[in-house]
């Protein structure tokens, strides 16, 4: 196995965590009835490279590296969706462009 070989893996893995809430989030848009012209991809892209109030300030990607971080970010976006938590976007603009 060579150096590169287990940084990849990682990369693969954080892929496709996020791979699994673009899905999440595009079922929610969906749900609400207003998914055209949505694109889930750069929307989660955009939430997880900033700063997120519900998460004390840290971006939802510095999270993206545990189990336990992951949850917290999946839980996140639950909340969301059943609307117990606002979107972020209205505690930083830049989460919502």
């Amino acid at each position: 196995m060579n150096e590169s070989e287990p940084r990849r893996q990682g990369l693969d893995a954080y892929e496709g965590h996020v791979g699994q809430l673009v899905v999440f989030v595009r079922r929610m848009v969906e749900e609400s009835g207003e998914p055209e012209g949505f694109d889930a991809s750069a929307w989660i892209a955009t939430w997880l490279a900033h700063p997120c109030y519900a998460l004390g300030g840290r971006m939802p990607k510095e999270l993206m590296t545990s189990v336990y971080g992951r949850e917290l970010v999946a839980r996140l976006l639950a909340r969301m969706r059943s609307g117990a938590y606002p979107d972020p976007g209205k505690h930083n603009e830049a989460a919502n462009p």
